[in-house]
């Protein structure tokens, strides 16, 4: 799974999603560590909009916080 999002998300859509990954996993209140795979997943699973492409789907969700 991260070799295919590392290979599909241009260099910037890549350091959004890892700034995003390293902000969840220091404020997360848990003892558990979310993987980039992990939040990939969660992100197609649940913000699917009828589309099978994950770099828009990313792209959107990162659009959407910014």
């Amino acid at each position: 799974m991260k070799e295919y999002v590392e290979e599909t998300l241009d260099n910037n859509r890549m350091r959004e999603l890892k700034e995003v990954l390293d902000y969840i996993n220091k404020n997360n209140p848990y003892d558990e560590e979310i993987t980039l795979s992990s939040l990939v997943r969660y992100l197609f699973e649940d913000l699917m909009d009828g589309t099978r492409n994950i770099t828009k789907v990313i792209g959107n969700w990162l659009d959407k916080y910014k």
